[in-house]
């Protein structure tokens, strides 16, 4: 079950976070996708993520073996390049006193990371995603028991986990976007329609147009914002059903930047720390964030072609599944 659109959204999603730590730096376009734009392309990944599980499972019946299968999957996308990752930067920290252009694990926080409780930097979504793989199972075991009345069970809980402050476990901070996709991947979805690409036209827009603007703002504070929270699943909803959307978000290049979506969003920090160690760093800001964006590309592109991949194949071969 292949939907076009979501392969431009999860590159949109992953590019946001991108440029938005780039303007971080220097406030390139005034400073726009900055000052906290990356959770916004975070809270998209969770709903995109939430809708495909839901998409994917919610139908089928459910046993011990297919809730298995789930987890190989889900194991085989997430975690080798995540422990690669995590591995490389303590081997870094512990033979060079730094991570240098990595990331920040010390034995105060390798187990944490391991074990997916928490994570440093943005590392700290994986953890999320991986708590949420481990309850998602039981939601679908829910649904099949209980059928469509689990869409009013998931609007509730959704609700709850918006309006709480939860610490433990971590993914209870965020699940309301898991939730919220799973929601809208049990309605009925039409295809064809300029209404629909009128409403993906106006997502899209607003989407932009949500940027926060106010340097200083607490980041954390924007998944509290009902905001968010009604427009990625409307404009993961829409997107899915609109011709226009799946025409250009579904494009070979759009696809491509999709695939090595997961590995832009890991390895751009890197890439940009290693760039700044570069004498590119007193190149005009706008000329550096394009050698800056070009270079993530290329990166997370041999990143997935040479070991996303071809672990994700391993893993899923060596217990006899795709």
């Amino acid at each position: 079950m292949h939907y076009p659109a979501l392969d431009g959204l999860r590159a949109l999603a992953a590019y946001v976070v991108i440029v938005g730590h780039f303007s971080n730096l220097n406030s390139v376009f005034g400073g726009v996708l900055g000052f906290g734009s990356g959770q916004i392309g975070v809270m998209l990944f969770f709903v995109i993520s939430g809708f495909l599980m839901g998409r994917l499972y919610m139908e089928q019946e459910w046993s011990p073996r297919a809730a298995f299968d789930f987890y190989r999957k889900r194991a085989a996308r997430v975690v080798p390049l995540f422990l690669i990752l995590v591995l490389g930067s303590y081997t870094a920290v512990k033979l060079l006193g730094s991570p240098g252009i990595l990331y920040n694990i010390t034995d105060a926080n390798l187990s944490s990371h391991l074990f997916f409780i928490r994570g440093t930097s943005v590392l700290w979504t994986i953890p999320v995603e991986v708590q949420f793989y481990l309850i998602f199972p039981l939601i679908w075991l829910v649904f099949r028991l209980t059928g469509k009345s689990l869409a009013f069970w998931l609007v509730l809980s959704s609700a709850v986990g918006f309006a709480l402050d939860w610490q433990y476990p971590f993914v209870m901070g965020y699940i309301s976007y898991f939730l919220a996709g799973i929601g809208i991947s049990l309605l009925p979805l039409s295809k064809g329609g300029r209404a629909l690409d009128v409403a993906f036209g106006a997502c899209i827009v607003a989407f932009f147009a949500s940027f926060p603007r106010i340097s200083g703002a607490d980041p954390a504070g924007l998944w509290q914002s009902p905001v968010y929270l009604l427009l990625m699943p409307a404009l993961v909803a829409s997107a899915v059903q609109s011709p226009m959307a799946n025409r250009f978000l579904g494009s070979p290049i759009a696809r491509l930047l999709g695939d090595s979506s997961y590995s832009a969003y890991l390895l751009h920090l890197p890439v940009l720390r290693a760039l700044l160690l570069s004498p590119l760093v007193a190149t005009e800001k706008h000329v550096f964030l394009v050698i800056y964006v070009a270079a993530t590309v290329v990166v997370a592109h041999l990143s997935y072609t040479m070991l996303e991949r071809p672990a994700r194949r391993h893993i899923s071969g060596r217990t006899g599944g795709g």
